[in-house]
């Protein structure tokens, strides 16, 4: 049944029922946060006991394979009648489950790359970037290590680099799954603030070795466009688009009781504005909400994600967040 329906999901996709229209710049970005997506494999090194088939959240094939064929709908419905060039995820566990949706889907049509490495997260969950080989050459990859100096048993997600050719154009590509608000905003604050920080510095090191960088950061920063964390990527020539956008429009990518947070984010650099070969502009950023992502919300009115799990419930959808696209387009 799950072969069946990745095969009926992807005959729509190719005859174009599920492609939305042809506004799609040259080359899309897209963000997701998954949203657990996990294997059902025991890693003895990592906390993923709940997601196993024995564990809490009865994560059997069944429920894994379901998770895979949506999160294929996602990236071909976003991709209107071509998917994604470059993809960042994260709440991904590992290579397999990244295999599974780039090998074991129609998305096998366009040969995707993998950039990942396991983090030293509890969990187990990381963040990877995927490139089209036909569209997107990857020059170079780093994962840049976050370590609170006052805390060593703390741990959390790597920030993903790469750096891209696209085109004949150089693109610097970041992933990012900074620090959860767990224990209270004010509380982990320090920990997001070492994120921007680590973040900052190479960004700055980018931008003085080459003034006319090219760059792109998106990811769950796990904080508003408005918190410093943020605040302070807004500096030496970065800026960020989702500040905007969520000016423009009163919703966001996560929703928590009745507000709707904008945690999913995009920043570039100032030359990505100049219509120069590789180029965006303000209005080319959009969070991705098709009805079939949502829900109706009884409880705090409107809608809202319609996610896999409820606390220990499963619900069986796709994310408890919404995806975040950014065109670019291309220029001879």
């Amino acid at each position: 049944m799950t072969k069946l329906l990745i095969l009926v999901i992807g005959s729509l996709w190719m005859t174009g029922i599920l492609c939305q229209d042809n506004r799609r710049g040259d080359f899309r970005i897209m963000f997701y946060n998954t949203e657990n997506f996990f294997d059902t494999i025991d890693n003895p090194s990592t906390n993923d006991e709940e997601f196993l088939p024995d564990g809490d959240k009865n994560w059997n094939s069944y429920r894994y394979w379901n998770k895979v064929n949506k999160l294929f709908q996602v990236i071909a419905a976003a991709g209107e009648y071509r998917p994604p060039e470059i993809i960042g995820l994260c709440e991904v566990e590992g290579y397999i489950p990244l295999n599974n949706l780039i090998k074991n889907t129609p998305l096998s049509k366009y040969a995707y790359n993998i950039v990942h490495k396991d983090s030293p997260d509890r969990r187990g969950i990381d963040v990877a970037l995927l490139c089209r080989t036909d569209k997107v050459e990857i020059l170079y990859k780093e994962f840049i290590r976050l370590n609170y100096k006052n805390d060593t048993a703390w741990r959390s997600r790597d920030i993903l680099y790469s750096k891209l050719k696209v085109s004949d154009d150089t693109l610097h590509v970041f992933v990012n799954h900074w620090p959860s608000r767990r224990g209270g905003e004010s509380a982990s604050e320090k920990y997001r603030l070492l994120a921007s920080s680590c973040l900052s510095l190479k960004t700055d090191s980018l931008l003085k070795a080459d003034k006319a960088a090219k760059i792109v950061i998106m990811g769950d920063f796990n904080d508003e466009p408005e918190n410093e964390s943020l605040r302070n990527l807004a500096k030496n020539g970065l800026i960020n688009l989702s500040d905007s956008l969520r000016l423009r429009y009163k919703y966001g990518t996560y929703k928590y009781r009745t507000s709707w947070d904008m945690f999913d984010q995009f920043v570039v650099s100032q030359n990505l504005f100049k219509d120069d070969r590789l180029f965006t502009n303000a209005a080319s950023l959009e969070v991705f909400r098709p009805d079939f992502l949502l829900r109706d919300d009884p409880a705090n009115g409107g809608s809202k994600p319609y996610r896999t799990f409820l606390g220990p419930r499963y619900i069986g959808g796709y994310s408890d967040h919404l995806p975040v696209l950014l065109d670019l387009y291309y220029k001879e």
